[in-house]
């Protein structure tokens, strides 16, 4: 965002809390402040600047800074990095059903069920001042942004629940800035018949390989021309895995690993569907980037995952509310049937979203709305 802002003729710098292993200090993009000067108004009056743009969720120990810059004078902005559920208060059944998914192949029966129910406990006791502390927070900021217009609802939904009556005016939907220029989508006559699937593999219960694994053996065995390239950190049983494939179904597998953004974003440019396995985000990036890109996404068609399921509702890609492999691979046949029909536009598509989630344009709305406040 700061190089991005400076790009457009901005001054801007990336603020940071100071530690042990990086000493307070002033560089050329970076400054560092103890977390006392973080929340002192008159630290922020030292800085000479206009505004700042909080990037964050929406926990209660972020609110002091926010309200120091409030109090500073300067014009504020938050934007917040959540899929703002309200459990306990309200999506109960919604947050629970995540909770149980999380550990759906990975988990034994007893074991989620065990989970599932120490986590409703824990996170509803939590959620219970959590929730207010972050409908207190939406209220100080000029600009509270919310990445998705379903974040946005449940936002309200929280501050109403707080505040009955009280004004939304500084609530609105912003996007993200995800990428600067990395993601330019290839037209549809030049994308191949494959699908790619990015994420921290050995976050397991958040981004649930063993059902990847599950859905790619599933497309593969239905579909003879269509192909899967995974990349992110691999861990051992998903190599094993791989080593285990048949060696037909092998070819067609890519297993990456870590890679540079470039040689991801490539294959994404190429690819026409994004599969995301997961149960639950905050966005995820990785949609996002695809979105941009030109691709269609599949996945869980469920609020718990903000960009995936307002991709979906606007018919950029092909969703599933039944948490089952059969379904899963069902949804990819669907939307691989979509791009063969001639159904898919990537280019435009990809202007869509970016208008949304590139770097440049996040940030050309977020000067907007700050200058109005000015």
């Amino acid at each position: 965002m700061c190089l991005t802002l400076r790009d457009l003729g901005h001054e801007s710098k990336v603020v940071i809390p100071s530690s042990p292993e990086h000493p307070k200090s002033e560089a050329d993009l970076v400054v560092r402040a103890s977390m006392a000067e973080l929340a002192n108004p008159e630290w922020w009056k030292s800085l000479g600047i206009e505004a700042v743009a909080f990037v964050c969720q929406p926990l209660k120990e972020n609110t002091p800074m926010i309200r120091a810059v409030k109090r500073a004078g300067l014009k504020t902005c938050v934007v917040y990095d959540s899929s703002n559920g309200g459990f306990p208060y309200f999506d109960v059944f919604s947050s629970i059903r995540s909770c149980w998914r999380k550990g759906f192949i990975s988990e034994s029966i007893p074991r989620k069920f065990f989970g599932t129910l120490a986590r409703t406990l824990v996170f509803g006791a939590k959620g219970l001042l959590s929730n207010y502390h972050a409908a207190v927070q939406s209220r100080i900021p000029d600009i509270s942004a919310y990445n998705t217009p379903n974040s946005l609802a449940r936002a309200k939904r929280r501050e109403r629940l707080f505040f009955r009556g009280a004004p939304c005016s500084n609530m609105l939907v912003l996007g993200y800035a995800v990428f600067n220029n990395t993601f330019q989508p290839l037209p549809r006559a030049q994308r191949k018949e494959k699908l790619v699937a990015v994420a921290r593999w050995n976050a397991v219960r958040h981004k649930r390989p063993h059902l990847l694994m599950k859905v790619v053996e599933g497309v593969l065995d239905r579909d003879d021309s269509v192909s899967f390239e995974i990349y992110g950190i691999v861990p051992d049983y998903m190599a094993r895995w791989y080593d285990h494939l048949p060696a037909p179904v092998k070819a067609r597998v890519t297993l990456g690993g870590w890679q540079s953004i470039q040689t991801v974003a490539s294959a994404i440019r190429e690819s026409m569907i994004l599969y995301c396995p997961s149960a639950s985000e905050g966005l995820p990036c990785p949609v996002v980037e695809a979105l941009c890109a030109g691709c269609t996404v599949v996945g869980l068609d469920t609020e718990e995952i903000p960009a995936l399921h307002w991709a979906l509702s606007e018919g950029d890609g092909t969703g599933t509310r039944k948490d089952s492999v059969d379904a899963h691979v069902a949804a990819v046949i669907e939307e691989l049937g979509e791009w063969r029909k001639g159904q898919r536009e990537p280019v435009s598509s990809a202007y869509k979203w970016s208008q949304w989630f590139s770097a440049p344009e996040f940030c050309g709305h977020l000067i907007k709305v700050i200058e109005n406040k000015l």
